[in-house]
């Protein structure tokens, strides 16, 4: 971010096809559908605002916007005969050997905030300090040193200070459904 802090807005379109979409904005990504986000930050972050005009929910995070777990279209080949393939998937076993990277994880990832003085840092139907909404995936915030030892960061989300929400707020996420977050040691 810059200096005196970076500010993030997304708003939906009225009127056109997309109005009544959901809105996401975040620090780092607005969106995020089954991503591995490794050793990030996202730093002096003043505002980040996520407005619709009409329709569905917004959701606003530091870091993320709305994190979900990825889908096998993703991964998919193109339509034949109108149904999707999934080129080298024989068994299910093949199939569970996927999820690893169907379900978002953030490795050693952190956003800091700076001041916005009275006005929210964080604002949305759902807003949350590092997600506006987590659904599904895992946050892992400590690190092996070269002595084989664990180094652990406490904070994922630093400076922040007012969360607003038309739903859901939070100081971490403003609403989080079947994650994990693992050493959340005091922060």
């Amino acid at each position: 971010g810059v200096e005196t802090g970076a500010t993030l807005q997304a708003t939906g379109t009225p009127n056109e096809p997309t109005s009544k979409e959901e809105v996401f904005a975040g620090g780092l990504l607005g969106e995020a559908d089954g991503v591995q986000v490794t050793d990030t930050t996202a730093s002096n972050i003043k505002e980040v605002k996520a407005e619709k005009n009409s329709g569905e929910a917004s959701f606003a995070g530091g870091f993320v916007g709305k994190s979900h777990t990825g889908g096998l279209a993703g991964i998919a080949d193109g339509p034949q005969d109108g149904e999707l393939a999934l080129s080298g998937i024989l068994d299910v076993n093949s199939l569970l050997a996927l999820v690893p990277y169907l379900l978002p994880e953030y490795n050693r990832c952190k956003v800091t905030f700076v001041s916005n003085g009275e006005n929210p840092q964080v604002e949305a139907d759902y807003a949350g300090g590092f997600f506006g909404e987590m659904n599904s995936g895992k946050v892992i915030h400590e690190a092996t040193e070269g002595d084989g030892s664990q180094k652990i960061d406490p904070y994922a989300v630093e400076g922040i200070e007012y969360v607003k929400a038309t739903d859901y707020a939070g100081g971490f996420a403003g609403n989080m459904t079947a994650g994990s977050v693992a050493a959340s040691q005091g922060g």
